[in-house]
């Protein structure tokens, strides 16, 4: 019926046109009204009819790029491709994928199969239940510029299943915005300094109460002092149903080096809870640079006076921990400078130094690394081998995120601390002077 007007009223301005004697002033007046007609039944097509799935991404581009361009893009999207999304979750959503973009949009492009391919293997392996519907997913890469910078891109996601219209997929779109209302939470927490809501936040990461309320309590302090950009500011760098991810700017970290940014990602689970991956990054504390044994102080890695480092004395280590299990040429070597190289075990605690040896019967050096693994060895926060994973947590809150590692500094370098854990029991620990 629709494509019957069009062609009568083409005819109707065609035959107009010809007309001979027509006067000019009737002539255009009759063309303005059927131009008119024709713009109008041409803008009822465009919203009854069906868009391509690179038209529908195109919409969205265009929303994208102006906030004056929401509600026309809306308007001009068929009703069965808005999957019963309504303006106000459109306008929510556009808003979201906006902080994606820096810069102006300059153009759009489709994903590769392998890109796309990727992309359902992730949100399934992460969601299974969500299989079927990123079945029939379509990726698209949003291309911006900003000034003096490199081009970037940003995901966007539409469904285009086989023998239907593509769509904007609502369930979709509003598991994206569920994540954003939770990430909206998780900064005002952090904007209003409030460690109570933090916490239940955070409930549901598999940790004791009193480590999740160390956690809160660190995020704070790092938001507060560490971070100078605003939440409102952080970048969204990835917008899926599985997960959405920021990136903040303005970091300075929590040993006083500057970064240029930081991410965090807020992870749905399978049982319908989630993750908030940020990761405050842990500094050794000076204490555990300290080694005791049965709460005698044996040393300090990276120590030193008066600008020198400290030359530890087999003399006094021994006469606390006893002689060494073998000391021979096989652990007391010449390097081609002249200095020894000395690789000594004693019972629970293994050590390498560089210095002098006397006769293998003593030596001192500096020592570059240990290795602690019985417990009457601890570190200076009262941390040993034999203690648990929620012991060294107290210590190091973000402890497991780091694989157990911590980093520090001394006069003579970078330090570094491993923990080495076995069904949540320490049963090692080794210091690293870098």
């Amino acid at each position: 019926m629709l494509k019957k007007r069009l062609v009568a009223l083409v005819a109707s301005l065609l035959l107009l046109m010809n007309v001979a004697g027509c006067r000019g002033d009737t002539r255009e007046t009759w063309i303005d009204g059927l131009s008119q007609q024709l713009r109008a039944l041409g803008d009822r097509q465009a919203n009854t009819g069906y868009l391509s799935v690179h038209e529908l991404v195109q919409k969205l581009a265009d929303a994208m790029r102006n906030d004056n361009n929401v509600t026309t893009a809306y308007d001009s999207i068929p009703d069965r491709q808005k999957d019963g999304l309504s303006l106000d979750q459109f306008q929510q959503y556009i808003r979201f994928l906006r902080r994606g973009v820096t810069g102006n949009i300059i153009s759009f492009s489709e994903m590769t199969d392998q890109e796309i391919t990727d992309v359902r293997e992730q949100v399934t392996l992460q969601l299974p239940e969500a299989a079927e519907g990123v079945a029939g997913l379509s990726g698209f890469w949003i291309h911006y510029q900003e000034f003096g910078r490199a081009e970037g891109k940003f995901a966007i996601y539409v469904r285009e299943q086989v023998d239907q219209s593509p769509d904007l997929h609502a369930d979709w779109v509003n598991q994206i915005l569920d994540l954003q209302d939770l990430a909206m939470l998780y900064f005002d927490a952090l904007d209003r300094f409030d460690q109570e809501a933090l916490t239940v936040l955070l409930q549901p990461r598999d940790f004791p109460d009193d480590i999740i309320d160390l956690r809160a309590e660190l995020l704070i302090r790092f938001y507060r002092n560490n971070i100078t950009s605003r939440s409102t500011e952080f970048k969204v760098t990835h917008a899926r149903i599985d997960r959405i991810g920021f990136e903040e700017f303005g970091i300075i970290n929590p040993d006083q080096t500057q970064a240029v940014s930081r991410k965090i990602e807020i992870i749905r689970q399978a049982d319908s809870r989630y993750n908030i991956d940020d990761i405050v990054p842990e500094v050794l504390h000076d204490e555990d640079l300290q080694i005791y044994f049965e709460e005698k102080w044996l040393m300090q890695l990276g120590q030193t006076e008066e600008n020198e480092a400290v030359q530890v004395n087999s003399g006094d280590l021994e006469s606390i921990i006893g002689a060494p299990l073998l000391h021979d040429d096989t652990v007391c070597t010449t390097a081609p400078n002249g200095s020894q190289k000395i690789e000594l075990a004693y019972l629970g605690m293994k050590l390498k130094a560089e210095g002098t040896c006397f006769r293998h019967s003593r030596w001192n050096g500096q020592v570059s690394q240990l290795t602690l693994s019985s417990p009457p060895f601890q570190l200076g926060s009262g941390i040993g081998p034999g203690d648990t994973e929620a012991d060294l947590l107290r210590h190091y809150p973000f402890a497991r995120e780091s694989g157990y590692i911590i980093r520090g500094k001394t006069a003579l370098g970078n330090v570094m601390v491993k923990f080495n854990l076995n069904e949540g029991i320490i049963t090692s620990i080794d210091l690293f002077l870098l």
